[in-house]
C-alpha cells in the first residue's frame, strides 16, 4: 500500500468512526475504553475485542458495565486493529465517541489518543479500562467510582491479589513502601499493613533485570529495593487495568510519558510513579471478587472467563429454576433478568433447562416452561405457560420477526420452528414436524391442533382443532372440517405435485428391495391380526372381575404360627407395592397381574381378601406404589408411558393420568400422603432427574424437579409436620436426605450424605424424626446393616451376614420400635430378622423378586411375596409370640 493509499484508508476509517460517534453530555466523567490491541495470542481472525463471553462481545460487556456503573458518564472507545469491525459491533450509542489509534504504541499512547479525540470541556474525572475485561460488572465500577469520590485523591488504582500457580503471574506488580528503607531504617510512609503506592513494574521488565540486580525505587525522600526473585514470586498485588484520574494532572503528566522499557512503548502505569514524584496522592480499590478483573490474551483464559460467567448465572438461578447441568447450558443475560423479575412474585416458576439447552436474547420466558436437552431458542420468541420444547428442537426467528408459542404448546424432539409463527394453546407438533413463516407469508396455527408424522408447513393458516399427519403445505388454509359424526376430518398424506421426476433414476436392485418390503409388510399384517384377536379377547374380559382367591390353607411347620393364602396365579414375578396395615388390622397391597394385564388392589385380613382391578385398559405396566390417609387409599403406577394415580375417595377408584414428556423412561416411582393430606408422587427418570408432583383438586402440580445430583432411587416417608426424602445417588451410592415441612419449600442436605456405597435400602420412620435405615453396600451384598438416628445420634449395626448374596429385603418396626427385616438370599429362600435373631422361613418357598413386610396388631406381621414353584402371589401371617416361644 502506497503512502497515499494508506492516508486515504486512515481518512475513511476516521470518517466512518465520526459517523458512529455522538456528542458528550454535560456530565463531568469520561471513561476511555482501550480496544485497539492486536490480540495476536488469541490466534483468530476475529478481533480480540469481539470474542464473546456468555454471548456478548467483551467490548460490549465492558461498555455496559461502565455505562451503568458510572452514571451518565461519557465514553471514548479507542480502536485500532479492525477498527470498523469493533466500532460497528458497538454501534452508535448516546454520549459515546470513537478514537482511532493508527499505530499501537502502548497503553499510555492509547489514552493520549482518546483524550485528544474527546470533548473535555466539562470533564473533571477520567477513568481508563481495558476492553478485554469482560467479567467486569456495573456494581464493581460503581464502587470504584464511589471510592474515588470518597478518597478525594488525584489518582485511584484498581488492584487485585494474584492467587494462581507460581510462575503464572504475568501482571504488572504494584510497588509499595516497606517497613524498612534501602538503608534499613524504619520508613515514615508505611501505615498499617500496607505502604504507599509508588509505582508499578511490568512483568517483561522484571524478566529484563539481571539475576543479581535489585530494583530501587524512591518515594519522596526514601528509597526501597526489591530483588528479581522477590518481584517474580512474592509480590502478589497487581494492577487490575482500571484507573481513575483527576483530569488536570492527567493532562499535564501524560505528555511527559517516555518509552524507557523493554517493549519500547508508552506505559500507562508509568503515570503512577510520575504522580508520586509530583507529590500527587494515589489511593487503591480492591474488588470483593478478583475474577471480575480478569482479562484475556489467549483462548485458555477466555474459556476460563466463559466458565466463570456461566457459574455466575447458575448461582443466580439455581434455587429459582431447575438447570440439569450447571456446566452445560446457556441463558442470555436478558432472560436471566426476566426470571429474577418474575421470581419476585414468589410463585413457583417450575422452569426446566436441559443439558446443552440454549436460550438466547429476545426469548420471553414463562411459568412452567420446559426446555429439554440440546434445544435452542433464538430471537423474539414469546413462550406461553407450560410450553414444552423437546430435545434438540430448534426454535428461532430473525430480529425483525416474532414468534408466539401459546400456553401448553408442545414441540417434540428435533423439530424446527422458524420465522414469523403463531401457535395457539394446547397445540402439539410431534416428532418430524417442521414449520416456517416468512415476513411476507407468516404461519398461523390455531388451538388444539395436532401435527404429526413427517410434515412441513410454510406460510399457511391452520384452523383450531385441525389434525395433520404426513403432509406438506405451503400458502394453504387448513380447515377443521367435520364429518357426519361431528369429528374433525384428518388431513393425511397430502403432498404437493411432484417436480423434476425426470431427474430421478431407480437403482437396479430396487425391484428386489420392493419384494422384500412386501414380504415384511405381509408379516406385519399377520402380527397385527394376531394382536387384534388378543385385544378382542381382552375387551370381552374387561367387565369381568379378577379370578377368585384360592381357598386359604395353613402351612404346618416347626412354627405353627404361619398362615398362608394365595392371592393370585401369575405367569412371572410381579411388581409389588408397599404393604400397608390400617388401624382395623386390614392389609392393603397392589400388584401387576400379568394374566389379566392390569394393576390390582388387594385388601382384607385373615384370608378374607378382596381384589379390585384399578383400570380397564389392559396393558401391563411396571412400577407401582401405595399410600393411605384416614380411610382412603391412594395408588400410583406406571403404564403406557404415563404415570397413573388412583384414589377411592368416592368409594370406588378414580384414575388420573400424568403424561410423561418426551418419552421419559421412569426407573423409580413412590407415593406418599403428606400430613397436609396431599398425595405426593416421587419419580426418577433414566437421566437421574427426580421429579416431585402433588395431586390436588384432580390435577397434578409440579413441586420440584431436582437435578443437583443424578438420583437412582428415592424413598419418601411422611413425617408429623411434612415429609422426608431419602435419595440414593447413581454413581457413588451415597444416600442423601431432604425434607419439606408444612407450607415451606424443600430443604436439601446435598453435602451431608448419611451413607455411601449403598446398594439396596429401606427406611422406617418414627415420631420425633427418628429413623432406621436398613441397607447393604455395593461391595458386600451378603450383609445387611442398619443405621439408626435417635435423639441426635447415629447408631450402626449388623442385621445379618450370610453365605450368599442377598437379592431383596424389606423392613418394618416391631412393637418396641426395633427393626424387623425380611430378606431373600440368592437361592430364593427367605429369612426374617427379629428381636436380635434370624429365623429360617424357607418353608414359604422360593422367589427371586420383591418381598414386603409390615407389622399388624400385636403379635402379628403380614408378609407378601411370590412363590416361584406354584407361580402364586402369596400373603402369610406370622404370629411373633409363637415364634418367640
Amino acid at each position: 500500500m502506497t503512502k497515499r493509499e494508506e492516508a486515504n484508508n486512515i481518512k475513511n476509517v476516521e470518517e466512518s468512526l465520526e459517523q458512529l460517534s455522538s456528542k458528550f453530555s454535560k456530565n463531568d466523567s469520561l471513561v476511555i475504553i482501550l480496544a485497539a490491541g492486536h490480540g495476536k495470542r488469541i490466534r483468530s481472525s476475529t478481533s480480540k475485542m469481539l470474542h464473546t463471553i456468555w454471548g456478548v462481545p467483551s467490548i460490549e460487556r465492558v461498555r455496559l458495565a461502565v455505562k451503568n456503573g458510572i452514571n451518565k458518564s461519557n465514553i471514548t472507545i479507542v480502536v485500532g486493529i479492525k477498527a470498523l469491525e469493533v466500532a460497528n459491533a458497538v454501534g452508535k450509542q448516546a454520549n459515546t465517541n470513537f478514537a482511532y489509534q493508527e499505530k499501537q504504541l502502548g497503553t499510555g499512547h492509547a489514552v493520549k489518543v482518546g483524550l485528544e479525540k474527546s470533548d473535555l470541556k466539562n470533564i473533571k474525572y477520567c477513568y481508563v479500562i481495558y476492553a478485554d475485561m469482560g467479567l467486569i460488572d456495573s456494581n464493581t465500577m460503581k464502587e470504584f467510582h464511589d471510592e474515588f469520590m470518597k478518597a478525594k485523591t488525584d489518582m485511584i488504582l484498581m488492584t487485585a491479589m494474584y492467587d494462581g500457580p507460581k510462575g503464572g503471574n504475568y501482571y504488572g506488580r504494584v510497588l509499595r513502601t516497606r517497613g524498612l528503607t534501602k538503608d534499613h531504617k524504619k520508613s515514615q510512609y508505611r501505615e498499617g499493613s500496607k505502604g504507599q503506592v509508588m509505582g508499578v513494574i511490568e512483568y517483561k521488565d522484571i524478566l529484563a533485570l539481571k539475576d543479581d540486580e535489585d530494583l530501587v525505587k524512591a518515594y519522596k525522600d526514601e528509597k526501597f529495593e526489591y530483588g528479581k526473585d522477590e518481584l517474580l514470586d512474592n509480590m502478589h498485588e497487581y494492577v487490575a487495568g482500571i484507573y481513575g484520574f483527576k483530569i488536570d494532572p492527567l493532562l499535564n503528566l501524560i505528555k511527559e510519558l517516555k518509552a524507557n522499557n523493554a517493549q519500547n512503548e508508552l506505559y500507562l502505569t508509568d503515570l503512577i510513579e510520575m504522580f508520586v514524584n509530583n507529590n500527587l496522592s494515589i489511593s487503591t480499590y480492591m474488588p470483593k471478587d478478583n475474577r471480575v478483573v480478569l482479562g484475556f490474551n489467549d483462548k485458555t483464559v477466555l474459556k476460563e472467563m466463559e466458565s466463570i460467567a456461566r457459574n455466575n448465572v447458575y448461582n443466580k438461578l439455581k434455587n429459582i429454576i431447575t438447570i440439569y447441568d450447571g456446566e452445560d447450558f446457556f441463558i442470555d443475560d436478558s432472560v436471566v433478568e426476566q426470571i429474577l423479575e418474575i421470581d419476585k412474585d414468589e410463585k413457583p416458576l417450575d422452569i426446566y433447562i436441559g443439558k446443552g439447552a440454549y436460550v438466547g436474547k429476545g426469548v420471553k420466558i414463562n411459568y412452567g416452561v420446559y426446555i429439554d436437552h440440546g434445544a435452542r431458542l433464538e430471537g423474539n420468541i414469546e413462550l406461553g405457560e407450560h410450553t414444552y420444547i423437546g430435545d434438540n428442537a430448534l426454535v428461532s426467528c430473525l430480529d425483525n420477526q416474532k414468534m408466539v408459542l401459546s400456553n401448553n404448546v408442545q414441540i417434540y424432539a428435533g423439530n424446527q420452528i422458524r420465522g414469523n409463527v403463531y401457535i395457539g394453546e394446547n397445540t402439539t407438533l410431534e416428532r418430524g414436524v417442521n414449520v416456517t413463516g416468512s415476513d411476507k407469508h407468516p404461519l398461523s396455527i390455531g388451538k388444539n391442533v395436532l401435527i404429526k408424522g413427517v410434515s412441513y408447513i410454510y406460510g399457511s393458516i391452520v384452523d383450531d382443532n385441525a389434525y395433520i399427519e404426513h403432509c406438506i403445505f405451503y400458502y394453504s388454509h387448513i380447515k377443521a372440517v367435520l364429518d357426519e359424526n361431528g369429528k374433525v376430518i384428518k388431513c393425511r398424506f397430502i403432498r404437493p405435485k411432484e417436480e423434476g421426476i425426470e431427474s430421478v433414476i431407480k437403482l437396479k436392485d430396487e425391484k428386489i428391495k420392493k419384494l422384500k418390503r412386501n414380504k415384511i409388510f405381509l408379516i406385519l399384517i399377520a402380527i397385527s391380526i394376531f394382536y387384534s384377536n388378543i385385544n378382542a379377547q381382552y375387551e370381552r374380559d374387561i367387565n369381568k372381575d379378577a379370578p377368585p382367591l384360592s381357598k386359604h390353607y395353613y402351612r404346618i411347620s416347626s412354627f405353627e404360627s404361619i398362615s398362608t393364602w394365595s392371592v393370585a396365579s401369575l405367569n412371572s414375578e410381579p411388581y409389588i407395592s408397599e404393604l400397608l396395615i390400617d388401624p382395623n388390622n386390614n392389609l392393603h397391597i397392589a400388584y401387576y397381574d400379568d394374566k389379566i394385564n392390569a394393576p390390582v388392589y388387594v385388601f382384607g385380613k385373615n384370608g378374607n381378601f378382596k381384589r379390585e382391578i384399578l383400570d380397564k385398559n389392559r396393558e401391563l405396566g411396571s412400577l407401582i406404589s401405595i399410600a393411605s390417609n384416614s380411610d382412603n387409599m391412594h395408588i400410583s403406577y406406571l403404564k403406557n408411558n404415563k404415570i397413573w394415580y388412583a384414589n377411592n375417595n368416592s368409594g370406588t377408584f378414580n384414575n388420573y393420568a400424568m403424561d410423561l414428556r418426551n418419552n421419559r423412561k421412569i426407573i423409580d416411582l413412590k407415593l406418599v400422603v403428606s400430613t397436609f393430606n396431599s398425595p405426593i408422587l416421587f419419580f426418577i427418570d433414566s437421566k437421574g432427574i427426580l421429579s416431585v408432583s402433588r395431586f390436588y383438586r384432580d390435577n397434578f402440580f409440579s413441586d420440584l424437579v431436582y437435578t443437583n445430583k443424578i438420583i437412582e432411587k428415592v424413598y419418601p416417608v411422611a413425617e408429623n409436620d411434612g415429609y422426608a426424602v431419602y435419595m440414593k445417588e447413581y454413581s457413588t451410592g451415597n444416600l442423601f436426605y431432604a425434607s419439606r415441612k408444612t407450607n415451606t419449600a424443600f430443604t436439601f442436605f446435598d453435602n451431608n450424605q448419611i451413607l455411601n456405597n449403598v446398594n439396596q435400602y429401606t427406611v422406617e420412620h418414627e415420631a420425633h424424626n427418628r429413623f432406621n435405615i436398613i441397607y447393604n453396600t455395593k461391595d458386600n451384598t451378603k450383609e445387611i446393616r442398619y443405621k439408626k438416628f435417635y435423639d441426635g445420634n447415629f447408631i450402626d449395626g449388623i442385621v445379618a451376614t450370610e453365605d450368599q448374596n442377598i437379592i431383596s429385603f424389606d423392613s418394618t418396626l416391631d412393637y418396641a420400635s426395633q427393626p424387623v427385616v425380611l430378606y431373600t438370599k440368592e437361592d430364593g429362600n427367605k429369612y426374617i430378622y427379629i428381636d436380635g435373631q434370624t429365623i429360617d422361613l424357607s418353608i414359604l418357598g422360593k422367589s427371586a423378586g420383591e418381598v414386603r413386610i409390615n407389622a399388624a396388631r400385636y403379635p402379628e406381621f403380614y408378609i407378601a411375596y411370590y412363590n416361584t414353584l406354584f407361580k402364586e402371589l402369596r400373603i402369610s401371617k406370622l404370629n411373633i409370640s409363637d415364634i418367640e416361644k
